[in-house]
């Protein structure tokens, strides 16, 4: 009996190979080709009804910038401080957990690696502050060149400071405090699925900087005009703290789902579960800070529809970017362009249509739940 030719029996899998890379290139092409395009899209737009709102208000703006450049200068330091002294701890503390913290490495070429790093972090930042009085500047007519130079002295005095600022890492407690550690030591390595529902606090938790956030509040303080009562400086100290608590926490579970979600790719465990399991706890305590500052604008005297607008933008957003989220969970870096291009976005329909938001909005949610079930 004649064996089979060696050389002829692979081609037919062979071909079949290379044609499903040819069909999977081609559709990445495409899922790229419409992200661009989509990206594109929304940048005319938002760039069109920032023009138009500008030319209708850009003097009022300057207006208000002019007349308060003390405000204006401190906000600027207190930015730039905050975001390079966060950005510079981050990349210390992701390279000191990388295995590239055990090869030789320079320091000069870590601290190259690090400023890098820091300034794809920082410099959009910057270029977006300054981008508002430049418009307003173009499209009204009117000067804006003491307002840039305040905007940008200061950004950049506080992005120095928050460079030097950023090489001292926090003191943990632990070491010093032994018995807290060993009240809270784990006697069992078992853990329920309930657990889940804590990773984001936890995460919460170990990326909080008390101090970072005091500073905070302290800039916001030192921002208020002077005379003011007391009782309006807490209820703003109180807004400012909880507005700070739920970003920080909003920003902890969109880190969580791709990570609990890579975990469990391999368990049984369907979407809603985990949805449900990791999310509704988060979502509660998200929902509770909406309300409570929803509370504080209502005491600071804001007006009804202020208030209703608010709470309706923050509690759309953050069920919109945990749906992205969720169905982006194994691709992590592309949730992240997705809810750019998601906040630019809903501030276009805010600025120009805010009426289409009712609709477009759970056309978008049902999108992502069908990409989530697909995922």
């Amino acid at each position: 009996m004649r064996s089979p030719s060696i050389e002829t029996t692979p081609m037919p899998a062979l071909r079949l190979q290379a044609r499903l890379e040819a069909h999977a290139r081609w559709r990445q092409w495409q899922a790229r080709t419409f992200l661009c395009a989509l990206a594109g899209t929304l940048v005319v737009a938002v760039a069109f009804v920032l023009w138009r709102r500008l030319q209708a208000d850009g003097r009022a703006l300057l207006a208000v910038l002019e007349a308060q450049p003390v405000l204006v200068a401190i906000a600027s330091v207190a930015l730039g401080w905050n975001l390079t002294r966060t950005a510079r701890r981050r990349a210390q503390k992701t390279f000191a957990t990388s295995w590239l913290a055990t090869t030789p490495l320079d320091a000069r070429e870590i601290l190259a690696a690090t400023r890098r790093q820091v300034a794809l972090r920082v410099l959009p930042v910057l270029a977006a502050s300054l981008a508002v009085p430049l418009a307003a500047m173009a499209a009204s007519g009117a000067d804006a060149r003491r307002s840039l130079a305040l905007i940008g002295g200061g950004f950049l005095v506080g992005a120095l400071t928050g460079w030097r600022s950023g090489t001292r890492t926090n003191v943990s407690v632990s070491a010093a405090s032994p018995r807290l550690s060993a009240a809270r030591a784990t006697t069992s390595n078992a853990a329920g699925v309930a657990a889940l529902a804590r990773w984001p606090f936890a995460r919460l938790l170990a990326d909080a900087n008390p101090r970072q956030h005091a500073q905070l509040v302290a800039g916001v303080l030192l921002m208020l005009p002077m005379g003011i009562p007391p009782s309006t400086a807490l209820l703003i100290v109180l807004l400012a703290a909880s507005l700070i608590a739920a970003h920080a926490l909003l920003q902890a579970l969109l880190a969580t789902i791709p990570d609990a979600a890579g975990w469990l790719r391999a368990t049984p465990m369907p979407l809603p579960v985990l949805a449900r399991t990791l999310c509704l706890r988060s979502g509660g305590a998200l929902l509770a800070a909406i309300v409570l500052a929803t509370s504080l604008l209502f005491a600071l005297g804001a007006s009804r529809s202020a208030i209703l607008a608010f709470g309706a933008v923050a509690s759309a957003w953050c069920v919109t970017a945990i749906g992205n989220a969720l169905a982006s969970r194994h691709r992590p870096e592309r949730a992240r362009g997705e809810r750019i291009a998601l906040a630019l976005a809903v501030l276009a329909l805010l600025g120009s249509a805010w009426w289409l938001l009712p609709i477009a909005l759970p056309m978008l949610w049902w999108r992502d739940a069908w990409r989530a079930r697909r995922a």
